[in-house]
């Protein structure tokens, strides 16, 4: 997500921050790309745990629709 953006960021931002203020950024950054892939991750997970239910659900739907 921020991949190309750091440069822009990084230019926008010279001069106002210290070192230690670019160092604490780059692990916030990092964190939450590692989050996102976490977030993916489980997002792939309930995915894969749904799926067996997905053929029911959609029958369940079309008799609804179907006794109206």
């Amino acid at each position: 997500m921020w991949k190309g953006k750091e440069e822009a960021l990084a230019d926008a931002l010279q001069g106002i921050m210290q070192p230690h203020q670019r160092f604490m950024i780059s692990r916030q950054l990092a964190h939450i790309d590692h989050l996102e892939e976490l977030i993916a991750d489980v997002s792939q997970e309930i995915a894969k745990r749904v799926d067996p239910f997905e053929e029911t659900k959609q029958r369940r739907v079309t008799d609804a629709i179907s006794s109206h």
